[in-house]
């Protein structure tokens, strides 16, 4: 079986690189100075009145395993701390919120901005309160009656979506409509998957929230950019995003009018709107790519014996020792295979999948996961038409990344009523049924099921590999697994900088 306790100094019980002897709270990893509210609740300005809220951590762990359970069980109350704020973040120009914030964006680590727990809180904040400047990129909804009747879109049916501009001068994409096209995508899909996401922590997914838009709001942003596309028409061809096609924002007020019509809710009060999925833009640069045109991705489905030998030698021929690009591209194959397993939608490399980029360029990776409206849990992934019809090859493979694995394997040996993948990301949805959520339960419990089936599959897949191959021949460690310590250095310089500030 594999150790429960990967490898760290014997002096720091709390396994945030710090060591007891300096650690004024040797017992929680988010802290090393007790700060306003003690070892054990973090500082936040919860509702934006200026008031340090103290909200509880709950972690004070001594081994890798609880702390790691303690950790995940805390997701849900950062997602209610991050949606249920009813302004957006202080982000006065010298606060340390803004400064936090800010350093996040200006990271060049991609895991800075997707695995530190304080960035994904300010920027989930962000999201569900910042009042949206303006609109760009906005996409009709086109359903499968609509192209019966002679409408074109740019595919058979698609559900819409624009591109906002928040006031912090960052962007999300909101993508409306759940089941009103025909369509098998689903804006409640996307949001749930960003759960899974930092819950097992793969980290690739961007922050994403719900979000309401009432008509008279939309309407005006859409009236805006379409006078602003229609004063720049005359001008040169401009630069598009990938997959969009050339800029149609002249028909921006049409499109909205589509989302409005195809997939508008009442939320209760005398505003009508549209809600949806508001996915946060990422800082990185990212183009999409497919296994036939890309020599970083590699599908394992569907493969004879004789492509498999090929791509496992040519790719997946790989030790802990192998050079650090080898393992990248081999770890980064076979997470997006766990991911697509356990979000339910294996086809997913036929559909989009993102390669990011540096911001200067040097190096690509990771995958970036951000169009996960495909994903499912009505269906176990077994089976499942768009799933696992066939045997796949992670067995034959029998490579894993070290620490996802690792939490993957903990979250399914852990499992209890109140524990497990599929109730933590239930727990974490059930911030948003107060006071969204118009079109119905986005994550019903029996779903929780599914997702914890699915878990079961990939976790008997890695535990038969290391059952047959040995521990350390199987689990790889991930290039990038020292910034766990850096993500932590992280957080105490965010807490002692609020307590400097107070």
């Amino acid at each position: 079986a594999p150790s429960s306790h990967p490898p760290h100094s014997a002096t720091d019980s709390d396994l945030d690189a710090v060591a007891d002897c300096f650690d004024a709270c040797p017992l929680d990893p988010l802290k090393i100075v007790p700060g306003e509210c003690g070892c054990g609740a973090l500082e936040v300005d919860v509702d934006g009145d200026g008031t340090v809220d103290c909200v509880a951590t709950a972690i004070a762990a001594s081994s890798w395993e609880e702390r790691t359970m303690l950790e995940m069980k805390q997701w849900p109350n950062l997602v209610k701390a991050a949606f249920r704020a009813g302004s957006p973040p202080s982000f006065e120009p010298d606060s340390v919120d803004a400064l936090y914030y800010a350093d996040c964006w200006r990271d060049n680590n991609f895991f800075r901005m997707f695995g530190d727990r304080l960035c994904t809180y300010l920027w989930m904040r962000d999201l569900a309160h910042q009042h949206v400047t303006a609109i760009d990129h906005v996409l009709e909804v086109v359903g499968r009656v609509d192209v019966q009747h002679g409408a074109v879109g740019s595919k058979p049916a698609q559900n819409g979506g624009m591109r906002c501009h928040l006031e912090t001068s960052t962007m999300g994409y909101f993508k409306p409509c759940h089941g009103n096209t025909g369509s098998s995508e689903t804006y409640f899909s996307e949001i749930v998957s960003f759960h899974v996401d930092r819950v097992c922590g793969f980290f690739r997914t961007p922050a994403v929230v719900p979000r309401f838009f009432q008509q008279q709001e939309i309407r005006e942003l859409a009236d805006a950019r379409a006078r602003e596309a229609e004063a720049e028409e005359s001008e040169m061809d401009k630069p598009t995003l990938p997959g969009f096609g050339k800029d149609s924002d002249t028909k921006a007020r049409e499109a909205v009018d589509s989302m409005l019509r195809e997939c508008g809710v009442d939320s209760g009060s005398p505003e009508f709107g549209v809600e949806g999925a508001f996915v946060g833009w990422s800082p990185f640069p990212a183009a999409a790519l497919t296994h036939n045109r890309h020599n970083h991705f590699v599908s394992l489905l569907n493969l004879t014996d004789a492509e498999f030998a090929f791509v496992h030698d040519k790719y997946f021929n790989i030790t802990s020792r192998s050079d650090p690009s080898d393992i990248d591209w081999a770890l980064e194959t076979i997470t997006l295979h766990l991911w697509s397993i356990i979000t339910g939608f294996c086809e997913r490399f036929n559909h989009n999948v993102y390669l990011s980029h540096s911001r200067d360029g040097a190096h690509d990776g990771p995958f970036e996961y951000i169009d996960n409206d495909r994903s499912q849990w009505r269906e176990e992934v077994v089976g499942y038409k768009h799933g696992l019809t066939t045997e796949h090859r992670l067995g034959d493979v029998c490579i894993f990344p070290r620490e996802l694995s690792m939490r993957l394997m903990l979250l399914h040996r852990r499992r209890s009523h109140s524990f497990s993948l599929g109730q933590l990301v239930y727990q974490a949805m059930l911030a948003y049924e107060d006071s969204l959520s118009f079109n119905g339960s986005m994550f019903p419990m029996r779903q929780a099921s599914v997702m914890d089936a699915n878990l079961a599959y990939v976790v008997g897949v890695i535990e038969g590999c290391i059952a047959e191959r040995g521990e350390h021949q199987v689990l790889i460690p991930e290039t990038h697994h020292m910034y766990n310590q850096e993500r932590d250095m992280y957080r105490h310089l965010y807490h002692a900088f609020r307590d400097f500030a107070q």
